[in-house]
């Protein structure tokens, strides 16, 4: 068994992320995840800021945090449509899965930084469950922005 902390998913922001900051729910604990376990990845609705939705935000969360967990466990599934926790946690019992892996989009600006100034700015939230108990395991929220 390995100890992973969510700490690794800092992998999660975008290229463009210059800072990030964590903050977890309990800053001592460390996930034990069996190595021959499994992870089904939610995808998390796209993220929007004001009126603006970020098409794809969620799809590109998803594949990082999938990307992330990836070399720490023998199957890693992202999902192929937005859902909800109950509903990821459903299709993971149905298939199988050790674990699901639940990011949740908090905030998302694309910002054309180049000629605005203005930074990019995210906030993923990621929690990490138990599939045969439901019981939540570790959660996370990563922010980053761009210079």
């Amino acid at each position: 068994m390995r100890t992973v902390s969510i700490l690794l998913l800092v992998s999660v922001l975008p290229s463009c992320a210059d800072t990030h900051s964590i903050k977890r729910s309990d800053a001592s604990a460390a996930i034990m995840l069996d190595p021959a376990g499994s992870a089904y990845v939610s995808m998390p609705m796209n993220g929007r800021y004001g009126q603006t939705l970020y098409a794809d935000s969620g799809k590109i969360t998803a594949v990082e945090v999938t990307r992330a967990f990836s070399p720490f466990l023998t199957i890693t599934t992202q999902a192929r449509y937005a859902q909800s926790k109950d509903e990821a946690l459903e299709q993971a019992r149905i298939e199988g899965y050790t674990y699901l892996v639940h990011p949740v989009i908090r905030h998302w600006e694309d910002r054309a930084t180049e000629w605005s100034g203005l930074p990019d700015k995210i906030s993923v939230e990621i929690s990490v469950f138990d599939v045969a108990t439901g019981e939540l395991l570790d959660n996370a929220r990563i922010d980053g922005k761009s210079k």
